[in-house]
């Protein structure tokens, strides 16, 4: 059976001076590898809310988050940082790239996290960039990069570890249709080559239909 990301009754409140905002109440999903899935739904549904909750990096007011059945509230910090290094790739809406580091050690910020990658992963993350056609900008810092470049160097630290799932925030918003359809077959073919799951938002409709399942998300879904 494939690996599941798994949501439990979740429950996710926000507090504002207008008082109590739901935007989820008792949602329950299960997310498997090597599936495909769109998050649509109008701004403020909790697309990103969502992506966060799945990631661990945010937590449910209520319910649970499990990762191979286990709840991932609960890991141990060996468990949780194995987690997020090596099952998840994460996107967010703005890059975040480390503007102290080039394009190149961006995609291999995993492992520049533990010691300098070695001569192979630095070759096989300049293969990562060519693919990306950023090849040129390996040892560009980030500061010099367009928008859609940026997003696209982000992408490639996303998957750099090859994750178990990409869990990505609007990943294609900044890029012109060219590459959008670009990185839309390259995130189809890591889906097919390693069994990645892909569970992405976006407000686009081609993207949306090129997944393998919609999730359409509302207040107080």
């Amino acid at each position: 059976m494939n690996t599941t990301l798994s949501l439990y009754n979740i429950s996710k409140n926000f507090y504002t001076h207008h008082g109590k905002i739901a935007v989820f109440n008792s949602l329950s999903a299960d997310f498997y590898q090597g599936v495909s899935y769109a998050l649509t739904g109008p701004s403020g549904s909790g697309k990103s809310t969502l992506l966060h909750i799945l990631a661990g990096i945010e937590v449910p007011c209520l319910g649970k988050v499990a990762y191979k059945g286990k709840n991932i509230a609960l890991l141990k910090n060996k468990d949780r940082y194995s987690f997020l290094q090596n099952d998840i790739g994460m996107i967010f809406q703005t890059p975040f790239l480390v503007p102290e580091l080039t394009v190149l050690e961006n995609v291999l910020f995993k492992d520049l996290i533990i010691q300098y990658p070695s001569a192979e992963k630095i070759k096989k993350g300049l293969a990562l960039l060519a693919e990306l056609q950023l090849e040129d900008k390996a040892h560009t810092f980030p500061h010099l990069l367009s928008g859609g470049q940026a997003q696209r160097v982000a992408l490639g630290r996303a998957l750099y570890n090859k994750p178990t799932f990409l869990l990505a925030d609007e990943p294609l918003a900044h890029l012109d249709r060219t590459n959008q359809q670009s990185i839309l077959a390259m995130l189809k073919r890591s889906q097919l080559e390693w069994g990645m799951g892909i569970i992405l938002s976006s407000h686009t409709e081609e993207i949306i239909q090129s997944m393998d399942n919609i999730y359409t998300l509302g207040s107080g879904y």
